[in-house]
Order: C-alpha cells, then sequence, then structure tokens
C-alpha cells in the first residue's frame, strides 16, 4: 500500500521513496506526494529522479491500494528515488479546488444545493448542481459571496475524523463518493465558513485563491445546473 503524502500536507514538493513495482514504464512507490486523479481533480505532473537520471511523470492514478505513476523512462524495482512535484501547476489545482469549495458550500448553504459532477482544468473548473429554483442574475450574488470569502482570509485547515463521527451535512454530493471500507475520513475546513469530506489538495489560506469570476452558466436540465469559474490572478509561491 502506497502512503500518500499529500494527505497531511499539500505543500510538499518533493520526497523521497521506494520503487516496490516497475513495469512497462509504470511504477509504484511505497510513499508519494503525486496527486492521483480523482474526485474532479486532475493528477499531478512532474519527475522522478533515479541514478540513471529523471524521468517524466506525465499520469497518475489508483488501482486498488496502490498509486500507479505513469514515466518515460524505465525505473528499476527497488531503486530508491526522488519525486519532485510540478509545483505551478499543482499550486493551480490547490487554488481552483478550494475555489470550488468555497463556491460548494455557498451553494448548499444559500440554495441547499448538492454537487452531482466537478471536474478542474488547467484553465478553468466546474460543478454541476442538483438544483431547480435558481435565476440566471442570482450568480452575480453568489460570485460576490466567493470573494468575499476568499477576501476574509480564513484558515484552511485539514483534519481526520472516525467514518461513525462523520455528519451528514458534511457529505456535499449528491451520492455518497466515500468508499465503504473507508474508516477514517479525511475534512476539510474553512474556518468559521463551511466543513467537507475532501480527499484532494487545498491551499491554507483562501486568500491564496485569488479573485474568482464565475465564466460560465448553465442550465443542462430541470435538476442540472452548471457553474463554470476561472481564476483571475496568476500566482505562486
Amino acid at each position: 500500500m502506497t502512503e500518500l503524502l499529500y494527505l497531511k500536507d499539500s505543500y510538499l514538493k518533493d520526497f523521497e521513496a521506494l520503487v516496490i513495482e516497475s513495469k512497462e514504464r509504470k511504477i509504484v512507490l511505497d510513499r508519494t506526494a503525486f496527486y492521483p486523479q480523482g474526485g474532479g481533480q486532475p493528477s499531478d505532473e512532474g519527475e522522478i529522479h533515479f541514478s540513471r537520471g529523471k524521468a517524466y511523470v506525465f499520469k497518475v492514478y489508483k488501482l486498488e491500494d496502490k498509486v500507479i505513476h505513469e514515466v518515460d523512462k524505465e525505473i528499476d524495482e527497488k531503486e530508491r528515488v526522488k519525486g519532485i512535484i510540478n509545483w505551478p501547476l499543482r499550486y493551480l489545482y490547490m487554488r481552483y479546488h478550494t475555489a470550488l469549495h468555497i463556491l460548494s458550500g455557498i451553494m448548499y448553504h444559500s440554495y441547499k444545493a448538492l454537487v452531482t459532477s466537478s471536474q478542474i482544468y488547467k484553465d478553468k473548473a466546474r460543478l454541476d448542481f442538483d438544483l431547480q429554483d435558481f435565476k440566471r442574475e442570482e450568480i452575480y450574488k453568489v460570485e460576490d459571496e466567493v470573494n468575499r470569502i476568499i477576501k476574509e482570509g480564513r484558515e484552511v485547515k485539514i483534519k481526520f475524523v472516525a467514518r461513525e463521527e462523520v455528519l451528514k451535512d458534511l457529505i456535499r454530493t449528491k451520492v455518497n463518493l466515500i468508499p465503504p471500507n473507508i474508516k477514517e475520513v479525511r475534512i476539510v475546513e474553512i474556518e468559521g465558513f463551511d466543513a467537507q469530506a475532501d480527499g484532494g489538495t487545498h491551499v491554507k489560506n483562501t486568500k491564496e485563491v485569488g479573485k474568482v469570476k464565475i465564466h460560465n452558466f448553465i442550465n443542462k436540465g430541470k435538476h442540472n445546473k452548471r457553474i463554470e469559474i476561472i481564476l483571475e490572478d496568476d500566482r505562486s509561491i
């Protein structure tokens, strides 16, 4: 089983690990800071440095209890390696992910809307909501609320709680996506505003998100509304 370092530290940019499986340029490490695609967040990219040079990591995904890293060079099993995250890309995804949590929190608290689908891209992100009575002109109010929470500089905290302690209110998707075998649930809390069960990477403070603009609103059916956002600030740390 691969230890998932990003669950406790989204800001970890590099790490050392042991290759425990290697086949056809797909490797499994004993520990990793690379985020595997899932929950609407794309996988990290980056490099793995090893004894014969370095390999580019272009895709990461989970397969049962393993994390598969697809690389462009063969790396031997039992080799000690150093993983380096493509930080500008990771940080962009972190900012988008926290922005989506703020948006989903506002939509839940104001309209009782649950998320039916989500996706982060390199140039935008979107949430689909189970939402019926919502007028297009309300989008401007929602955008203002999102940016208000961002400007307030609220801390974003990570904590782990026993599955049985997770309240229904912390599941913001229409379908509970937490696998039944998960005994401890990771909670992402935006201080004084919202808390949600989540496995992705996030910034430490809402101010890091920067200004958000609602780029598009799409009525996809009676109970399905899509909100697309973009980040107007180009930043990295």
